[in-house]
């Protein structure tokens, strides 16, 4: 459609139609330690222009708040309140599936944060009687954690898994 026959409003800014962006970081915003060129800039304007920004990572090895502190170092000032993590979110879904559940932990320190957080009681073993497992990546995930988690969840244990 020719841009004269669309609504007025969708020629305006994103930042102008829209009152939050639920917003990636990993390859939108940086990559790695590294900013995205232009990123900063453009998020920037947009919160001038009274864009609220959420940020939303399947990086499960860091806490909202390690996040909040690079998405800051790179120039745009963040609190953990605007960051969700897919530890958090596993954990958040964990949850709600079962409250105060023992959950088989697959992760590293982010997770077993996210786990307690959220009301749940980490564990470590299948034959701690988990009532489900949860996985995310973390560097020091090793070969005993994803053995216990695979003899929980073959004996019918729920899996909540973040990313490959």
């Amino acid at each position: 459609m020719p841009q004269e026959q669309q609504p007025a409003w969708t020629r305006l800014p994103l930042a102008q139609r829209f009152a939050s962006a639920l917003i990636d970081l990993d390859g939108v915003v940086y990559h790695g330690t590294t900013p995205v060129a232009g990123a900063v800039d453009a998020l920037t304007s947009a919160r001038s222009a009274g864009l609220r920004t959420l940020f939303l990572t399947n990086n499960a090895s860091r806490t909202p708040h390690e996040v909040a502190a690079l998405v800051t170092e790179l120039g745009l000032p963040t609190t953990e309140r605007d960051v969700v993590t897919s530890a958090h979110a596993a954990a958040a879904l964990a949850a709600r599936r079962i409250p105060g559940a023992r959950a088989l932990m697959v992760g590293g320190v982010a997770m077993k944060t996210a786990l307690w957080e959220h009301g749940l009681t980490p564990v470590h073993k299948a034959d701690d009687d988990p009532d489900l497992v949860v996985q995310g990546f973390a560097p020091d995930v090793d070969w005993r954690q994803l053995a216990e988690a695979a003899y929980a969840v073959g004996r019918g244990v729920p899996w909540i898994v973040t990313n490959s």
